[in-house]
């Protein structure tokens, strides 16, 4: 795609930048000489002022009407003579309809006849506003504005629709904006060339008319009829350019010399949204903004959703995908301004959810009072909780009333959002410093301030300030007051612990919701002894904490007290039991004793289905296990199976939005990508983003995560456009759900750079692998795995560039740190190093380290038959063949027959790359 979709951006409110389509076709199909020429206006009654402007069609002058009424006015001469009774009839007939129309959004056709020569004309009101982008863009509408503006031009062009009337040749230098006691009134000019709507045998009686940007598809196919709809793509093309000044097509596609190839390309060719357009705009996306009075990345996040949708409705290549209607068209972006659910975004009921809490966003907007107040609430309930405490004469009463207030604390702590916080938090400081400057300052002074605020508030994540104000200011002091006032109340001071532990990990904040997790097994311990049903919850709770952080030597301890201590007879922890042998099949596959985690996986499904029934939610969690542990050990043929069979299960039990069915849904989709059924895959993993987009909206981590997953299948599919147009898409998403450096987002950010990649377009990945590796070193450390990982990409993008000096910095660092870690990813770095030295022609370093990894292959026992191991063993006897000792080749060519014997199908290309080197050298 093109950074500019226009043929010249900086000159695009040139009127006569756009041809007709007349002047198009006229080189096409040849005009009769004599209406080439110049016609002159030659017009009884009216005096010529001066010449506005010409095109294709005609000729438009400013003129002086002497009668009836004395008037300025704006003829346009059209330069076809009418030639036969049958054309003359139907000039006059439409010419009827035309002086019918009376809209405050159409210039006004006061007459309309034919001079002397023979030539039609008509007689309009004159409007001396400007064209609809210049005035947009010199007074700096907002969206708001430009939207509320075009509504007003969608009702001119429906009243011209309702009296039969198609326009042909919508575009923004025909709508004229004035305006008036301080509104903008636009004014639809050039109804000149309009027709009523017309079969395909009578329109191919008539001269085509119209601009070809603007032009719908079915204007350039002879066998097609014109109907309104042809407006509405004209409309939707304003629309977009209203919203980010450039168009859905590429100027270059209207340079084709046939009309049939233009159709074919916007028909096949489907057209950029007002987001993607944005994002492609290069060094004009400020300008763009700011003309719009706002910043790129609020302008960008305006335009995600409904507008996009909206956009691409309205310029659908096929009229029945079109908005039916201009007042259709209206009516949606009016919904939109009223945040109410728009048409083009389908009838989701997520969706619809969503709209609703926008329409009546008082809890966005009162997100700094939700904070206050909770914060007063938990000050308030402990002060309660404190003063009950001294009142023992009541005790049992007030243990009832204090329960009661622990949950209602709870189900408050529990709602907290740090995403909502923080992002009410930035707003509400936005609206303030913008309402902070002086009303005599200059749209310049507002404008370099308002970008200076985004750039600093670009810089901040706003769920982890959020964050870091609940930790500061209410977790961390509702943690000391519980410990000081409550340590005689070891049950209550745990039920409330618990309540800002959920708070924490809800959060994600585990290395603060850990040490409270450890605090309550004390306490409960303590409190109700070591065996008691809360206790082992607790240690079940814990043991859960310390495995997402990757403690699992810690989380065996936990694990190991809960299966010793829970009661086989007791039925208050029969999903107690389940949870914990569940946790048991995971923590063995987790830590690699894949053969036990396997055989326990097993003995939990048999045990479910016999304790609880086939259908129970436990039992199809005990089936999604054991694909688990079959998938994390390679075999992802049986995995398949039995998450299908899960997946089946949970259908007969659970509705398509509970975790039970869409989790296993989910399995399948990974496990027929691990076969390389990627079609499958793709439908499956489609499902699931439908029902979690659906359930939780598309912002939420699991969601974010499966569309994840359908862009690298569509990858596998080698859709590449597709993929990496839905990346770009959730990467935003990611990036202001979660912030720039989440783990969500920065996943998300790597898929799309080997999206890039396999395009052949590093210089694209490059920023991206950059960014990735920068975070991820600075929140994990430079020895993560993670880490390392983004140090090759971006050492495999240097490359691709030619840029083999910093690709082997970055690369000879990643070994390193891989090296001193004992980290399995320097074999990675290895490899790296050895294709590094391959490129630049440095084969004895090449030598050299394909060595190094064939002995770190065989000390690690890693697999041999891995065809990318395979491959490098390939290369390096053939550089051994050219250089070693025969016998050392000797010793690595029996090595590799070892592999290919071992090895499946896979390894087919290797053999007969082993051969050919074999044959040309033996």
């Amino acid at each position: 795609m093109s950074n500019d979709n226009r043929d010249n951006p900086d000159d695009h409110h040139d009127p006569g930048r756009d041809e007709d389509a007349t002047s198009l076709l006229t080189k096409f199909e040849g005009a009769p000489e004599d209406e080439t020429g110049d016609a002159e206006l030659k017009l009884p009654g009216y005096k010529v002022l001066q010449q506005l402007g010409s095109g294709g069609m005609g000729m438009v002058f400013l003129a002086r009407q002497l009668e009836p009424v004395d008037r300025q006015v704006a003829v346009k001469l059209i330069q076809h003579r009418i030639r036969n009774p049958a054309s003359e009839v139907h000039f006059l007939v439409e010419r009827q309809a035309l002086a019918q129309m009376q809209h405050p959004a159409i210039a006004q056709i006061f007459e309309a006849g034919t001079n002397p020569d023979g030539f039609p004309y008509f007689a309009m009101e004159y409007v001396p506003g400007e064209p609809l982008l210049e005035f947009c863009d010199q007074h700096r509408l907002d969206i708001h504005a430009r939207l509320d503006l075009f509504v007003r031009i969608c009702h001119g062009v429906s009243h011209a629709h309702q009296k039969g009337i198609v326009h042909r040749d919508l575009k923004p230098s025909n709508i004229l904006v004035s305006m008036i006691d301080g509104v903008p009134r636009p004014k639809i000019i050039d109804f000149g060339i309009a027709v009523a709507e017309t079969s395909a045998r009578d329109r191919r009686r008539q001269n085509s008319a119209g601009t070809p940007v603007y032009m719908s598809p079915e204007l350039f196919d002879d066998s097609a009829s014109i109907d309104t709809r042809a407006d509405i793509y004209s409309l939707g093309i304003i629309l977009c350019e209203l919203l980010c000044d450039q168009r859905p097509h590429a100027g270059t596609l209207f340079k084709q010399t046939e009309t049939t190839l233009i159709f074919q390309a916007l028909c096949e060719r489907p057209p950029a949204s007002p987001s993607d357009l944005l994002l492609h705009a290069g060094k004009n996306t400020d300008r763009i903004a700011q003309q719009r009075s706002t910043t790129p990345g609020r302008l960008a996040r305006r335009f995600k959703g409904d507008l996009d949708a909206i956009t691409l409705k309205a310029v659908a290549a096929k009229r029945e995908h079109r908005y039916a209607s201009a007042l259709e068209l209206a009516d949606d972006i009016g919904n939109h301004l009223q945040c109410k659910p728009v048409r083009a975004m389908g009838d989701g009921r997520g969706y619809r959810l969503r709209r609703f809490m926008v329409r009546n966003a008082w809890g966005v907007a009162a997100t700094a009072v939700i904070i206050v107040a909770l914060a007063t609430g938990m000050a308030f309930a402990l002060a309660g909780l404190n003063q009950a405490r001294t009142q023992q004469q009541i005790a049992e009463a007030r243990t009832q009333e204090l329960e009661r207030m622990v949950a209602f604390q709870q189900s408050m702590l529990g709602d907290l959002d740090p995403r909502q916080l923080g992002e009410g938090f930035v707003e509400r400081l936005r609206d303030q410093y913008a309402q902070s400057f002086d009303y005599t300052a200059s749209d310049e002074t507002v404008g370099a301030g308002v970008q200076a605020f985004e750039t600093a508030v670009g810089r901040i994540n706003p769920t982890d300030l959020a964050q870091d104000l609940m930790d500061d200011f209410m977790l961390q002091r509702a943690v000391a007051k519980i410990r000081q006032d409550f340590a005689d109340q070891p049950r209550l001071q745990a039920d409330l612990y618990q309540t800002v532990r959920a708070v924490y990990d809800n959060a994600g904040m585990i290395d603060s919701a850990l040490p409270l997790a450890e605090r309550i097994v004390d306490l409960r311990k303590d409190a109700l002894g070591p065996n008691s049903t809360k206790t082992l919850h607790a240690r079940q709770q814990y043991f859960r904490l310390l495995s997402d952080s990757g403690d699992f030597e810690a989380a065996g301890v936990q694990l190991d007290e809960i299966l010793a201590r829970m009661d086989a007879d007791d039925p208050g922890q029969l999903d107690l039991r389940h949870d914990a042998w569940d946790s048991l099949a995971n923590l063995l596959v987790n830590t690699g004793e894949n053969g036990q985690a396997l055989e326990t996986a097993l003995e939990n499904l048999e045990r479910a289905e016999r304790e609880l029934g086939r259908h129970h939610a436990n039992t199809v969690r005990a089936l999604n296990t054991i694909g688990y542990v079959h998938a994390l050990s390679g075999d992802f043929e049986p995995a398949l199976e039995f998450f299908r069979e899960s997946a089946d299960r949970a259908r007969e039990n659970f509705e398509p939005s509970d975790e039970p069915y869409y989790s296993a849904r989910l399995n399948v989709g990974a496990a027929l990508g691990a076969l390389g059924r990627y079609e499958e895959a793709l439908e499956t993993e489609r499902e699931v983003s439908e029902i979690l987009s659906a359930k939780y909206g598309r912002r939420n981590a699991s969601t974010l995560r499966v569309l994840n997953n359908m862009a690298l299948t569509l990858t596998d599919l080698e859709r590449f456009d597709a993929a990496a147009s839905l990346l770009r898409e959730i990467l935003e998403l990611g990036r202001e759900t979660w912030g720039v450096n989440s783990p969500v987002t920065l996943g998300i950010q790597q898929s799309l750079a080997g999206v890039y990649m396999r395009t052949e377009q590093a210089d694209r990945a490059l920023p991206l692998y950059q960014s990735t590796a920068e975070w991820r070193e600075r929140m994990l450390g430079a020895d993560h795995p993670e880490t390392l990982d983004a140090l090759h990409d971006g050492a495999r993008a240097h490359l691709e560039l030619d840029q083999h000096q910093r690709a082997r910095t970055l690369a000879r660092r990643a070994y390193d740190i891989g090296l001193e870690n004992d980290d399995p990813g320097v074999l990675s770095s290895i490899e790296l190093l050895a294709d590094i030295s391959s490129q630049t022609g440095s084969r004895a370093d090449e030598i050299r380290w394909r060595v190094r990894l064939l002995e770190r292959l065989e000390a690690d026992n890693k697999d041999f038959t891995a065809p990318e191991n395979v491959a490098s063993n390939i290369r390096l006897l053939e550089l051994m063949l050219s250089r070693s000792p025969a016998t050392e080749a000797e010793q690595l060519a029996s090595v590799i027959e070892a592999q290919l014997q071992q090895g499946d199908k896979a390894l087919d290309p290797a053999r007969a790359q082993y051969r050919r080197l074999v044959g040309q050298d033996h």
